[in-house]
C-alpha cells in the first residue's frame, strides 16, 4: 500500500495518509454534510413556519414612499408623502434596504453613500419596488418634480 506524504508549511509535523484512511475521511466527511443539510433544512422549516408572526408591516399606503432597515421589507419603517419633496435630500439614520414608491406621480431618487464615499444613485418611478436583493441600498433620499419620470438609459 502506497502512502502519501504531506508535510505542512510552517512548523508541524509530517502526516501520512493511506488510501484507506482518505476513504474514512470521505465517509466522515459525508456523514457531517447531510448532518448540516438535514439541520438547515429543519432551521428553514421552523423558520418558514414561524415568518408570519414575524413579519415587519410590508403595507405602504398609498401617496407614500417607504423605507426600510432591513431586506424584504423588514425592521423599522419610514414614511414619506410628497410633501416631503421640499426637504431635498433626507439622511437617513441607518441605511436603508427596501423601498416602495406609492406616490401616484414622482420618481424618488436614491442616494449611495457611506463613509464620506460615493457609490451611486437609483431611481424608482411610481409604483416601483425594491426588495432588498442585495444590489438596492440607500443612504438619502429625494422625492422627484410631480409629473416626470426616472431617465434610464
Amino acid at each position: 500500500m502506497e502512502l502519501e506524504t504531506h508535510r505542512p508549511r510552517g512548523r508541524g509535523r509530517q502526516v501520512s495518509f493511506s488510501p484507506s484512511s482518505r476513504a474514512a475521511g470521505w465517509r466522515v466527511a459525508t456523514q457531517r454534510l447531510a448532518s448540516l443539510i438535514a439541520a438547515l433544512f429543519a432551521a428553514a422549516t421552523l423558520t418558514a413556519t414561524a415568518a408570519p408572526a414575524a413579519m415587519a408591516d410590508e403595507y405602504c399606503a398609498s401617496g407614500n414612499v417607504c423605507v426600510w432597515n432591513g431586506a424584504n421589507y423588514q425592521n423599522a419603517k419610514n414614511q414619506f408623502t410628497a410633501a416631503d419633496a421640499a426637504r431635498g435630500w433626507i439622511q437617513f439614520d441607518k441605511i436603508k434596504f427596501s423601498i416602495k414608491n406609492h406616490l401616484t406621480n414622482r420618481p424618488v431618487y436614491t442616494l449611495k453613500y457611506y463613509a464620506g464615499v460615493y457609490y451611486g444613485w437609483d431611481c424608482q418611478n411610481p409604483g416601483d419596488v425594491k426588495r432588498g436583493d442585495g444590489w438596492f441600498w440607500a443612504s438619502h433620499l429625494a422625492i422627484g418634480e410631480a409629473g416626470t419620470r426616472c431617465q434610464r438609459g
